[in-house]
């Protein structure tokens, strides 16, 4: 039922030259992971036992996770979807990696243990990617994405949106699944402050006023999720094109986008409507955006 409860073994040297793993077999299924050299020691490089006074059956002692985290929740399909390729330990020190657990800056300080979520990932999704929900310290509230990628062999982890700040974001700007539309109105020497994807500004008493739309088509779940929300790419887009100058009604099309996972980075490319291109880079270390063509 809970894959991560491990059994006592014992470890003894056969006749044959082989070494054979013996436990008590409970009232339930047992799961066996087993990893295989590549090849062979050559009988020079292998080392003599070394003398010890233990009994030769003493149970050997497992390892220390990365960062003492501890993870919970494991099933066989959970473990069958990554195809023989998890790697527990592999798993643990990369999420402890990015998500910076131990600095004492990071919000996942305090994390010690990590439990893959039953419920199942239903978002936008690449065929040869594994995604799953986790969660920290057994708050299911408390929600991470993880994705893995097969050819690279590197985990992703983004934080989920809580469903609060979804309906606040949903009922302030409400947009297609697609698209998010930013706009703003501007007087000459007003000031305003972003919210909601959007713009707003006070008139100084200048007849003249300029109005400023923005909207992202086909924009991917992937990346927003990477860059920490929609949020967070919509109104770091469209600040950038009001601090360019454009106004009139814009349209942008996400022409492509690469996630970068290795260096905590993303890159995509923005299509408008006037012919110009923008060209985004995200650095989650420093979770900032960067862009340029205007």
């Amino acid at each position: 039922n809970d894959i991560s409860t491990s059994y006592s073994y014992l470890v003894n040297d056969a006749d044959d030259d082989n070494k054979r793993i013996n436990f008590v077999m409970p009232d339930e299924d047992v799961l066996v992971n087993l990893k295989f050299s590549d090849e062979e020691k050559k009988p020079e490089e292998q080392k003599a036992p070394e003398a010890s006074t233990e009994p030769e059956t003493m149970m050997e002692t497992p390892e220390t996770n990365p960062y003492n985290l501890t993870i919970h929740g494991l099933t066989a399909s959970i473990l069958q979807s990554y195809s023989g390729q998890f790697d527990d330990q592999k798993f643990l020190q990369q999420l402890g990696d990015q998500l910076h657990i131990s600095s004492a800056m990071s919000e996942y300080q305090g994390v010690t243990d990590v439990t893959f979520s039953e419920e199942e990932y239903k978002g936008e999704k690449d065929a040869d990617q594994v995604y799953h929900y986790i969660y920290f310290n057994n708050d299911p509230r408390w929600e991470a994405l993880a994705v893995y990628y097969p050819k690279e062999k590197k985990y992703l982890f983004t934080e989920v949106e809580r469903e609060s700040e979804t309906a606040q974001s949903e009922t302030a700007a409400p947009t297609s699944d697609n698209s998010q539309m930013g706009t703003g109105t501007s007087s000459g020497g007003s000031s305003g402050s972003y919210s909601g994807g959007g713009y707003s500004g006070g008139s100084s008493g200048t007849s003249q006023e300029v109005t400023t739309s923005f909207d992202i088509l086909q924009v991917s779940m992937n990346l927003i999720k990477f860059v920490g929300g929609k949020d967070h790419f919509y109104d770091s887009a469209f600040d950038y094109v009001l601090k360019s100058g454009k106004t009139g009604e814009l349209v942008g099309t996400l022409s492509s986008y690469e996630l970068q996972p290795e260096q905590n980075r993303a890159l995509f490319t923005i299509e408008l409507n006037t012919g110009e291109t923008i060209e985004g880079t995200y650095d989650k270390a420093a979770d900032s955006f960067k862009f340029s063509g205007l």
